[in-house]
């Protein structure tokens, strides 16, 4: 019943709630999203974000990459009504509060939709409703410059890294939110741990984000096939990307 009334609250008042755009992420997250867009601006391919709230990141996003004079394809892909219940108890395991388990659960592809119509940019992101695990590969551009996966949860990072890779463009980038030891989503950091680990590649970060970049290594890897076991080293590294 919260969950119907708070969607019913957002949706009377979301000319107010979301008269501007403002993004879910952290200032220094923020940063670094718009920096990839910036340094990976004049690769082929479209930006792709997966869990995008009420939308705010990806408007502001969007109009950088306008300002810039660089018209990309942006794709939104989201449940639009929070996380997949086995997913979350997954990371409740790993130390996720239950309180988390409604978060964005209270959101729609309709509001999303109205944020978008009233900020201005509706014309240029386009949303898709599903699962990053379960949804159709078609859904997925098949060349990705720059992909922002913000979902929270080490099974979606996962197992969405697995959808995501094969289509990234060459000197694209993913970069994987959470991935910081403080923060209230543990999931997100071992589910980024687990998939470099278990497919053989470097661990890299960036103010707080997993970083994956293709490169001539990566153009021709295996998901299925190219694995090694999973040790899940316990000290993060900071590095800063080309």
């Amino acid at each position: 019943m919260k969950t119907i009334a708070l969607k019913a609250i957002k949706k009377s008042f979301s000319k107010l709630l979301y008269r501007n755009p403002v993004s879910g992420l952290a200032e220094d997250n923020l940063y670094a999203y718009l920096d990839a867009l910036y340094k990976k601006r004049a690769v082929s391919g479209a930006i792709l974000e997966v869990g995008c709230a009420a939308g705010g990141t990806a408007a502001i996003a969007y109009k950088f990459l306008e300002r810039l004079g660089y018209s990309k394809e942006y794709i939104c892909i989201d449940t639009f009504s929070g996380f997949i219940k086995e997913q979350f108890n997954i990371d409740k395991s790993l130390g996720v509060s239950n309180k988390l388990k409604n978060h964005f659960s209270a959101n729609s592809k309709e509001l999303v939709q109205g944020n978008l119509t009233r900020w201005g940019v509706a014309k240029g992101i386009k949303l898709i409703e599903g699962d990053i695990i379960a949804i159709n590969q078609e859904f997925i551009p098949p060349q990705i410059s720059v992909c922002l996966l913000d979902v929270d949860l080490r099974e979606p990072i996962f197992e969405g890294l697995k959808r995501i890779l094969p289509n990234l463009a060459p000197k694209g980038i993913v970069l994987v939110d959470d991935c910081r030891s403080d923060t209230a989503w543990a999931g997100a950091l071992h589910g980024y741990r687990y998939f470099v680990e278990k497919f053989g590649l470097e661990e890299k970060y960036f103010m707080g984000f997993g970083v994956i970049e293709n490169n001539e290594a990566l153009m021709d890897w295996n998901l299925l096939s190219n694995a090694n076991p999973c040790k899940h080293p316990d000290q993060e590294k900071e590095i800063i990307y080309d």
